[in-house]
């Protein structure tokens, strides 16, 4: 069942967040240490962000959650998070279909982020048959000072 999730739904979202984690293991530890820090900031300050967040629970226990925050100027839903368990078939298509249908039903573009050079990741975005592409850059810092 889907419902649209609140603040009061940190704890439920953290405990599905501590399994997720667990069963990805050691793979990708890097890259998901900076997301779990990245989600924690966004559920610590959920009530001062513009941020909207839905879930999927199954037998009453919270089985797949997004995040995500509508840009206006662009009638764009920008998908910052998306997490499911992956052992559930269909789980990761279905919060991606409801959370937009439920969230964001009247926008015209949505952005989906980067795929972090993931294969599968990458291949499961371009199934959706993209439009666009954003462009990215690569900004880095010159010496400057005493570093030269």
């Amino acid at each position: 069942m889907y419902q649209t999730l609140t603040c009061a739904h940190k704890t439920e979202m953290w405990n599905f967040l501590d399994e997720w984690r667990a069963v990805k293991g050691e793979e990708g530890e890097e890259h998901l240490e900076y997301e779990i820090r990245g989600i924690q900031d966004i559920l610590n300050h959920c009530s001062s962000l513009p941020v909207r967040m839905g879930g999927i629970f199954i037998d009453g226990k919270l089985k797949a959650f997004s995040i995500g925050s509508k840009n206006e100027l662009e009638n764009m839903a920008v998908i910052h998070i998306e997490k499911a368990d992956a052992s559930i078939p269909g789980l990761y298509q279905a919060i991606n279909q409801l959370f937009l249908l439920n969230e964001f039903p009247d926008v015209k573009w949505v952005n989906r982020e980067d795929d972090l050079g993931l294969e599968g990741l990458r291949k499961a975005k371009m199934s959706y048959c993209p439009a666009d592409f954003a462009k990215k850059y690569l900004v880095k810092q010159k010496r400057y000072g005493n570093d030269r």
